[in-house]
């Protein structure tokens, strides 16, 4: 089931990087620096850009089956991944980014006999807040997320 997850989810992204060539100008460069004004007029009052992002959780919510309670884990994970970026144009004509869509690769800061990797998804707004959900294989459970962001712009 997981591995048809993976492929699905593999095939996506390519799809989308493939119809989307656009949204990945000036990945690995700023945001307003990488864009020309003449590129950034071009853009509209809004656009949509992937960026590298990092992410930490700052609380991690993991439901118990055993304890029926849904407990808590403080800076539990880290990781990076690619966000599909909003971006306003201000009057001045730079580029500024108010909400994100993030997938990131996390891994877990405790040191355990399970595979420390997740995946997760989260919405981020206010340039740094983030919340989504996530799938950690080590104990193969579904977390909630709550962290900050880091987009490389």
């Amino acid at each position: 089931m997981m591995k048809k997850f993976l492929v699905v989810c593999v095939f996506l992204m390519i799809s989308l990087a493939g119809f989307s060539q656009d949204a990945w100008k000036g990945f690995w460069g700023p945001v307003n620096k990488g864009l020309n004004p003449g590129e950034k007029l071009s853009l509209g009052t809004s656009t949509w850009l992937f960026r590298p992002t990092a992410a930490i959780s700052a609380v991690s919510l993991n439901y118990n089956k055993d304890l029926k309670q849904i407990e808590t884990a403080a800076f539990s994970k880290a990781g990076v991944g690619i966000s599909y970026t909003h971006f306003k144009t201000l009057p001045d004509g730079t580029l500024y980014d108010n909400f994100a869509i993030n997938g990131l690769v996390l891994l877990t800061t405790s040191t355990g006999e399970k595979v420390p990797v997740n995946l997760a998804v989260t919405v981020s707004a206010l340039q740094f807040v983030n919340m989504g959900v996530g799938y950690d294989f080590g104990v193969k459970t579904v977390f909630g997320l709550i962290g900050i962001v880091y987009k490389f712009n």
